[in-house]
């Protein structure tokens, strides 16, 4: 699919389903002012996050939020392609993408490191000699800056 037989696609269901902007941007419920009165009306989308949102407007059957797994009408080298074409900076894009294949490079170029012993941290606490004397008085001071053994 070309974009704009994508973009038509996507505009269709949203018209068809009379989806608005307050529904693209709202919670569950939605509230607004016509006429002077108050209007309460439920979101059209099921689902709550704005890439679900996308999903249930692409899927091929009705949305089920707690499926893993969608069918949707539009490849997603197409959508890919769509998003490149229409959604972003692509000169933005391009330093990111850029930056992340020479890093790729970069670490595969890093040396390797030899594996060195990690030195022993144990401490043989039966080898200290503390007295009783002294552990008695810390514990009555109750610590503080005082605490020498």
């Amino acid at each position: 699919m070309n974009d704009q037989q994508i973009e038509d696609l996507i505009l269709d269901v949203i018209k068809r389903r009379e989806i608005t902007w307050l529904d693209m941007v709202s919670g569950r419920c939605i509230s607004y002012e016509a006429d002077h009165k108050r209007i309460f009306r439920n979101n059209r989308f099921i689902a709550e996050s704005w890439s679900d949102r996308i999903i249930e407007v692409l899927c091929d059957e009705d949305y089920d939020p707690l499926s893993e797994c969608h069918i949707i009408r539009i490849p997603f080298c197409d959508l890919f392609q769509f998003w490149w074409n229409q959604c972003i900076c692509q000169e933005d894009m391009m330093d990111e993408i850029l930056e992340d294949i020479y890093i790729y490079f970069k670490d595969r170029l890093q040396p390797l490191k030899e594996e060195t012993a990690a030195p022993d941290n144990e401490i043989d606490f039966s080898k200290l000699s503390i007295s009783h004397n002294k552990v008695a008085r810390l514990s009555r001071k109750g610590g503080g800056d005082d605490c020498r053994i």
